[in-house]
């Protein structure tokens, strides 16, 4: 496969696609990178080329915070067509750190079953966030006081830090 910059010398119109990443954050994009055939090809900012055989390839999206793929072929590109591929944000996952033994987090915001029950800091399901969302968070462990916590989530692993304070008997 071969991949130029939007800004490199014109490609042959017969086996070249240019590939559209869109909703995936300028921010973002040093992160992602588009997957095919096994290979790796840099985003650009302004659209990616690549050269596509005669047999139909998948196109990912790969990279921390969103997903997506396209399949295409030869023939998609026709006429100077992009093909798009939508990003989606990956829902955030929570990596506690520092968390003390049996910790259990309550998400007091969150919609239908993650926000209804407690779940085990280690067990606590992936949260959808769209782009990035706040969310209220109840921390509780044994012999520990409950915290009530804010959190801004990103797509993708987030990492928050806690610190429960002990109980004083």
């Amino acid at each position: 496969m071969l991949a130029r910059s939007a800004a490199g010398p014109p490609p042959e119109p017969d086996d070249t696609c240019e590939v559209e990443v869109e909703g995936l954050p300028v921010p973002a994009r040093s992160h992602h990178r588009l997957e095919l055939s096994g290979g790796y090809v840099r985003l650009a900012n302004d659209g990616t080329r690549i050269r596509v055989g005669v047999e139909p390839i998948t196109v990912r999206l790969v990279g921390p915070r969103y997903t997506g793929e396209v399949q295409m072929a030869a023939g998609d590109c026709t006429g100077g067509r992009v093909v798009v591929l939508h990003a989606r944000p990956r829902p955030a996952i929570l990596v506690f750190v520092a968390q003390t033994p049996d910790m259990i987090v309550q998400c007091t915001d969150c919609p239908g079953e993650l926000g209804r029950r407690p779940w085990r800091a280690d067990e606590l399901p992936p949260i959808p966030v769209d782009h990035g969302a706040s969310h209220r968070f109840e921390l509780r462990a044994p012999g520990y006081r409950m915290l009530r916590r804010k959190a801004w989530l990103m797509p993708g692993e987030n990492r928050v830090e806690v610190e429960l304070v002990p109980v004083r008997a």
